[in-house]
């Protein structure tokens, strides 16, 4: 799944994936504030 995100201008296509494999929850996200990239966290579960 990919999330447009307006970011210096430019439109950025952010990937958000949840990947079920073996029981693992792989959870990437991405915040945008006031158009900067603040941060990408990865979770696993």
């Amino acid at each position: 799944m990919y999330d447009p995100v307006s970011w210096n201008g430019m439109t950025v296509y952010v990937r958000r994936t949840m990947k079920f494999a073996g029981g693992v929850a792989h959870l990437v996200l991405f915040e945008y504030r006031r158009q900067k990239f603040v941060k990408c966290t990865s979770v696993l579960d």
